[in-house]
């Protein structure tokens, strides 16, 4: 009797086998959508590098490039990071730290002034191109800081997030403008072969065409009245060359060839406000005589 109560016993849970790794074949199959997704070493190195805000791609005592031993050791001095290119730099470090700390904040400044997003001191505000006092770098945390004076450090101390917040603002708004400017310039140069194609296939049209160019020596052109561009305002030669454009008997100018598909959107509207603009300096420099 025990006997056949065994092999009933066994019978039942063979036959759930199948069932049961149904069922966990389908929780695996369903883990990237439902569960945790997998990561890719791609990915994790994307991850890395977006984080990895160490300024400097140099070991502070050998001045060796960081990689070229392996992988830079990290170190942590008093809550700042500093990388080396192997463990046999941290003794020399540590013997002279104040040495290589000034090197490093000397290094520091230097490759991150030329980026620097703000033209004022953080804590004041005043122009940091004053010619009363010159203004103060300062390395916090491995970036650089600059103030107009030296007593400003001390206020930056007090609440330093409240102040690198600005810092992080001022770069997002430098980092914006300069991928507007580099679109601006592509769409530019697309525009500008664009215009070229066309009058190369106008020029071998028939007679009865004519291209701009020989149009233009056929008919008086009024010059621009503007020192700024038409469509952005800013100053002409700010951005390099001017670009010119005839629309109409109308010479133009523009800061970049970017702005001249803008102003083709709504030539009028431009034209307008570039007639009111030129009759309100013309006006003002009649006053003024």
């Amino acid at each position: 009797m025990l006997r056949v109560i065994c092999m009933v016993a066994l019978v039942i849970a063979l036959a759930g086998l199948p069932a049961l790794a149904d069922e966990e074949k389908t929780q695996t199959e369903e883990t990237p959508e439902g569960g945790a997704a997998t990561t890719t070493k791609q990915e994790v190195e994307a991850v890395e590098k977006a984080e990895d805000t160490y300024p400097l791609d140099t070991c502070i005592v050998s001045d060796g490039k960081l990689g070229s031993m392996g992988d830079p050791v990290v170190y942590d001095h008093d809550g700042r990071e500093i990388r080396f290119c192997c463990k046999g730099c941290i003794g020399a470090f540590e013997k002279d730290p104040k040495t290589y700390l000034e090197k490093m904040d000397k290094a520091i400044i230097k490759k991150q002034l030329p980026d620097y997003p703000l033209e004022t001191c953080l804590v004041m505000g005043h122009e940091l191109a004053s010619e009363k006092e010159t203004p103060v770098n300062y390395v916090y945390d491995n970036q650089l800081i600059r103030f107009c004076c030296a007593a400003c450090i001390k206020t930056f101390e007090k609440d330093p997030d409240k102040y690198l917040k600005k810092i992080g603002e001022a770069k997002a708004k430098r980092a914006a403008k300069i991928e507007h400017e580099a679109q601006m310039k592509h769409e530019g140069h697309m525009e500008q072969k664009e215009h070229e194609g066309h009058m190369k296939h106008m020029e071998h049209e028939g007679h009865g065409h004519m291209t701009e160019s020989k149009a233009t020596k056929h008919a008086a052109v009024e010059p621009y009245p503007l020192s700024t561009c038409i469509v952005s305002g800013e100053e002409l030669g700010s951005m390099g060359d001017p670009v010119t454009h005839v629309y109409e008997g109308q010479e133009l100018k523009f800061c970049c060839a970017g702005c001249i598909g803008q102003f083709k959107e709504d030539p009028e509207k431009y034209i307008k406000q570039m007639k009111a603009a030129g009759a309100a300096a013309a006006k003002e420099s009649q006053g003024t005589e």
